[in-house]
Formats: C-alpha cells, structure tokens, sequence
C-alpha cells in the first residue's frame, strides 16, 4: 500500500492515518464491486482503488483489445437501427478532452464514468438514451435478452445520472478468431444483438433483496459516506483480498 496505514483494533479494516483529499469516483464498472455483487473483486479492494491506497495497474489483454477495436464497427451497426447515434467523440466534439474520463461530472461528485455511445434528439443535443457496447465469447450470458449484472448496473448508473429511462446495449459475440483478429470483425445479425432495457423494469440483488437502480445509488453512497470519506476500510478478507 502506498499510504501510511493501521489496522483497526479487531484487524479486520485499514485505516488511513489522514481520509483520502484525491478520490476516484465510482463509475460504472466499480458499482457491482462496492455493492458487493463483482465474483473477481470485493468492496475492500473497491475501496482500497477509490481511495488510491493501491495503484492499479490497468494489464491490456485480447478481451480489452476485442473491445476497443469493435466499438467503432458496433455503434456504426447501431446508426441503421436507431436514429442520431453519436459516440462519445462525436457528442462532445471540441470539448472531448474535458469529458473523456468522466461524462458527468456535472451530474455528481461521486458518481462517474464513460458511456460508448448516445441516441440524441435531432438537435443533437439533448440524450434520450445512453448505449454500452459489449463484446462476449459467451452467448449464453445473455440469452432471453438478459445482461450480465455488472454490466446492466453500469448502463442503469450512467442512464440514471442523465435523466433517462432506459438504455441499449449492443452485443457482439465472438469466436477465437475474432479475439485474434478483432479488426476482421463484421457486425450482423447473426453475431450481434441489441437489447433494450427499461430501468423501470431493471432490478439487482442484494442480500435477498431486489433493489430499483435509486436504491443501489443510495447504497453506494452510504458506502461512499463510511469508508471513502472517512478513510477506514469496509471489512476485508485475508484470504480474498
């Protein structure tokens, strides 16, 4: 850890000599780790990146490069389909340097992320709906349209924090050659599904309950309030974490 820390007098927390004045925000790929639903990660470790306790080092692999290369391919699938399609370049235009790391930080100072892609109205201003492009080599977590938890709380986050009701997620599924060469890759019906959710209808759970996106919000924040503010940990784990 690269900042002066104790343990809490059971052990079983870290706390930070001073609370953290440079914080990361949690963005969309870090609510199902502070809400605890991650299987890769918990909330320690959410809570130990948050507040730059440990460097992060980001490891490109072919799933993070199948991602990249497709986008473009994929949105562009999306123009036939659904009217004034921007990805976040073309949305932010000129300005794309001041948004490229956060969409919306005028919508919140906890909350934070960057969306794949918009459908606008035809000034091409105003979002009617946010869009997440996802490359799979595994079909079978999305069929009867579902979407894997993860994702489907990062999307209802970034709709949410934009006023919208619902959000699209385009699906590329791909093979072992398309993780080789993700340039080849041609989007059709065939590879690729779109699916819309309505946040209304979208529900995530949590200890037994089946929490509204507003209550998972609410729920983070707590998180935010008790462990990132104040610079001591949630519980850890010694064996995962």
């Amino acid at each position: 850890m690269s900042k002066e820390w104790r343990y809490s007098d059971d052990r079983k927390r870290i706390i930070l000599e001073e609370p953290p004045k440079q914080k990361l925000r949690i963005s969309g790929h870090r609510m199902s780790t502070v809400l605890g639903l991650n299987k890769y990660a918990t909330p320690f470790m959410a809570w130990a990146e948050i507040t730059k306790t440990v460097s992060v080092p980001f490891v490109e692999n072919k799933y993070i490069i199948a991602g990249r290369v497709i986008e473009p391919s994929a949105i562009d699938y999306v123009r036939d389909r659904f009217p004034n399609i921007k990805s976040m370049e073309e949305y932010y235009g000129n300005m794309i340097d001041d948004y490229r790391y956060n969409n919306f930080k005028n919508e919140s100072n906890i909350f934070g992320g960057v969306f794949d892609f918009v459908s606008t109205k035809n000034n091409g201003r105003d979002i009617v709906m946010i869009g997440e492009v996802k490359t799979t080599g595994h079909p079978e977590y999305f069929m009867n349209n579902n979407v894997p938890v993860e994702y489907s709380l990062q999307a209802a986050l970034y709709a949410k924090l934009k006023g919208l009701d619902k959000v699209l997620f385009v699906v590329c599924f791909l093979d072992d050659m398309d993780y080789a060469h993700p340039e080849n890759f041609v989007p059709n019906e065939n590879n690729t599904k779109l699916i819309v959710k309505k946040l209304d209808e979208m529900f995530f759970e949590i200890d037994g309950e089946y929490l509204s996106i507003d209550d998972c919000m609410t729920k983070a924040e707590k998180f935010w309030n008790d462990y990132v503010i104040t610079g001591i940990s949630p519980p850890f784990d010694e064996e995962l974490d």
